[in-house]
C-alpha cells in the first residue's frame, strides 16, 4: 500500500527552539507603554484602582494617545466600571467611552463651571455642574496634572 500524500514530510518542531531562546526574538517589535513616566497613561496603568478603565484603553487601541500623542486634554477617570462587560466590549465600544470620556482642553477644578462641554467624540457634550458629570458622577479627585493632560476621578463612568 502507498501513501496517500507521498510528498509529504514529518512535522518539523526546531520553530519552538526559537521560541526558547529569547535572544533570538526581536524585542522591539511591540511598543511599551507607558513609556512616559509622567503621562496620563502612566497614571492609569499604575493605579490598581483603574484597572478597568486601562482595559478599556488597550481595548480601544488608544494607549499611545494618552501616553503623548495627545497634548491638553482633560480625562475623567472612573473608579469603578460596574455594568460594563470587558469581554464583550469590542475596539469601537471602547473608543467611544475613551473619548465620551475626554475633554479637549485642559480643565482644571477652577475651570469646571456649570454648562456643556465638548468631548472628543464629535456632537457629543458633557454636562458639568460644579463636581457633578452628566448628574450622575461626582469626582472625587481633582486637578492630577501630568506632562499630556489633567486626570479627574470619578466615581463611576459618566456616560452609562
Amino acid at each position: 500500500m502507498t501513501a496517500m500524500y507521498p510528498d509529504t514530510k514529518p512535522w518539523d518542531f526546531t520553530f519552538l527552539n526559537y521560541l526558547k531562546n529569547p535572544s533570538n526574538q526581536d524585542t522591539n517589535i511591540l511598543p511599551k507603554y507607558p513609556s512616559n513616566p509622567n503621562s496620563v497613561l502612566a497614571f492609569i496603568a499604575t493605579n490598581p484602582d483603574f484597572s478597568d478603565f486601562y482595559q478599556i484603553t488597550k481595548i480601544a487601541d488608544m494607549e499611545k494617545d494618552l501616553d503623548g500623542d495627545l497634548k491638553g486634554f482633560t480625562l475623567f477617570v472612573p473608579i469603578s466600571c460596574n455594568g460594563l462587560d470587558l469581554l464583550r466590549l469590542d475596539r469601537l465600544e471602547a473608543r467611544k467611552i475613551v473619548m465620551l470620556s475626554m475633554l479637549p482642553a485642559k480643565l482644571y477644578r477652577r475651570d469646571m463651571i456649570t454648562g456643556l462641554f465638548d468631548t472628543y467624540l464629535k456632537n457629543y457634550h458633557m454636562w458639568i455642574d460644579e463636581s457633578v458629570l452628566n448628574k450622575r458622577s461626582r469626582v472625587v479627585l481633582y486637578n492630577v496634572s501630568r506632562d499630556n493632560g489633567v486626570v479627574h476621578v470619578v466615581d463611576r463612568l459618566p456616560m452609562l
